[in-house]
Parts: structure tokens; sequence; C-alpha cells
């Protein structure tokens, strides 16, 4: 976990990591922030490398990037007690893509 602004800090981290094998979305959950996390977390992820997001119902981001570049998203739905309660919603999602291997 690194404390600090997403737009600041992950850009900073990527460029440190280099490549990376699994990237796991969890800050703010505007349709702007999710897909600029996304692409930049993408371009570092390794070919077989996994890119996965907590309450992707929030918005089309998820599967809108998903969708654009051909890939199949796996769903995880995750129905709490309080979720249920505060947002009166059934259940809210996590999903996961996995980044092509090239050949």
């Amino acid at each position: 976990m690194v404390p600090g602004d997403s737009e600041v800090e992950l850009p900073r981290l990527l460029a440190q990591l280099g490549e990376i094998d699994f990237f796991f979305h969890d800050a703010e959950h505007s349709y702007r922030a999710m897909m600029r996390e996304f692409t930049l977390a993408w371009e570092r992820l390794a070919p077989g490398g996994v890119l996965a997001s907590d309450d992707i119902t929030w918005t089309r981001a998820f599967q809108e990037f998903a969708g654009v570049r051909g890939l199949r998203p796996v769903y995880f739905p995750r129905a709490l007690y309080l979720q249920r309660k505060l947002l009166r919603r059934n259940v809210l999602y996590r999903g996961w893509v996995r980044k092509p291997s090239p050949g």
C-alpha cells in the first residue's frame, strides 16, 4: 500500500518497479480514476500478468477497459450484508483480466 494521491504516486511507483505481474485497484472508484489506473498499470503489466479491480460495478470503466482490448473478464460477486444495507445493492463485484502473452 502506498499512501497519497494515486495520480502522483502510481506513476512514480510503476516507474520504480518496471514490469509487474499483478495489479489490484481498490482506490477512487470514479470512471476517470479507474481508467487512468488501469491504463497505467496495463503498460507495465508483464505478459500473462493479471489486472484486478474491486467494486467494478460502480462504473463501466473495467468492462470498457477489457472490451476495447478484446479481453474476457472474470467476475466475482461479493454480497456483503453491510453493502446491501448501506448501498441498497444486492451485490458488488470484483473482476480480473489476464494480459495475453505474445504469439
